[in-house]
């Protein structure tokens, strides 16, 4: 059984296809991501792990997209051909896009795969990349394949640019715009304290005796406005001097109140 002449080249142009799908599938989930479209009750772990499956499949698609090139027999490819940008005889300057593009996908992929070893500043830097991958990959798709005269490819590519020019533009938008901070009781209450205790060493947080044994130490604004509820001190930070002082006069009192009582008892 003998293999068609033109297997290989059938091999190369439908790898180079899927990587460019891969791509564009995983710039768009990038965005979706960032820009919060997706259902908050969508694990986020799994979001997460697609995007980076999606970049590994790309970068699996384009080592056979490469490696199907020196196989094929109307063609002629050294290895120098395959890396170095210009040095085909072989539309060079459509390769040229597309090693540089495959170059590009690589330095992303690895970032992505250290994670937190890589730090997050220059993460965030080679990560951006993606969006002029992107280009270099959809010029190298036009100049060197064969498939770019078809117009299911050409409207797909159009149709695929412009929902991720779309999406940039609302991330950039949503990035420039100051964030809204909404009011959290629980934040307010510490606050208020803190600047009682500033004001005042003495001042006292009080809560529900209920909530006091939970370990709960930041009751909510309706509970801190019922004064007739059995409620206990409780502090927040170390005690002062003062509270010292005062905790030590109020045991010496009840000592000789005590003492007394005993007193008149006996």
């Amino acid at each position: 059984m003998t293999l068609d002449p033109k297997t290989w080249w059938y091999v190369t142009r439908a790898t180079g296809f899927v990587s460019w799908a891969l791509l564009a599938v995983a710039v768009l989930w990038g965005l979706f991501i960032t820009n919060k479209t997706l259902n908050r009750s969508t694990a986020p772990a799994w979001v997460l792990d697609l995007h980076r499956h999606l970049g590994g499949l790309a970068v699996v698609f384009v080592a056979v997209h490469v490696a199907a090139l020196p196989l094929d027999r109307f063609t002629h490819w050294g290895w120098g051909d395959l890396f170095v940008p210009m040095a085909t005889s072989w539309h060079p300057g459509a390769i040229a896009w597309g090693i540089v593009g495959m170059y590009l996908l690589v330095a992303i992929e690895l970032t992505s795969l250290l994670g937190r070893r890589f730090p997050k500043k220059w993460w965030r830097r080679v990560h951006m990349l993606s969006f002029p991958l992107y280009v270099i990959a959809s010029i190298h798709l036009f100049a060197a394949g064969t498939d770019s005269g078809n117009i299911v490819v050409t409207w797909m590519v159009v149709t695929t640019s412009t929902l991720i020019v779309f999406l940039t533009i609302v991330r950039t938008l949503a990035a420039a715009k100051p964030r809204e901070t909404r009011a959290n009781p629980r934040t307010a209450a510490v606050r208020a304290h803190a600047l009682s205790v500033a004001a005042d060493p003495g001042a006292e947080l009080r809560v529900p005796a209920s909530r006091a044994t939970t370990g709960d130490l930041l009751p909510s604004a309706t509970e801190l406005d019922v004064p007739e509820r059995a409620s206990l001190p409780v502090r927040l930070g170390a005690p002062t001097l003062a509270d010292r002082i005062t905790r030590l006069h109020e045991q010496t009192e009840a000592a000789a109140r005590h003492a007394r009582d005993v007193t008149t008892v006996s």
